[in-house]
């Protein structure tokens, strides 16, 4: 998994488990909750991926993989 986000992008990679709030846009910053806190990224540079368990996106100093958490990916798949 770190690999692969790594291959992505030469910048430090956070890879966590979390939940990550919609729309994803280039541009603007991206909200994910973890270990109970909401937290703000700076302005998103590029989306790379975005698939039912995951997303993976760049900011100006961060790559991101955020590993939705598994009753996150339930209620996506129960909504598809």
């Amino acid at each position: 998994m770190s690999q692969m986000v790594s291959n992505l992008c030469e910048k430090r990679n956070i890879l966590i488990s979390g939940i990550l709030e919609f729309p994803l846009q280039v541009g603007k910053p991206a909200y994910y909750f973890y270990n109970g806190r909401r937290i703000k990224t700076s302005k998103v540079k590029r989306i790379v991926e975005i698939t039912l368990d995951h997303a993976c996106f760049e900011t100006a100093n961060l790559c991101y993989r955020i590993d939705y958490f598994p009753v996150a990916m339930t209620m996506a798949k129960k909504a598809s």
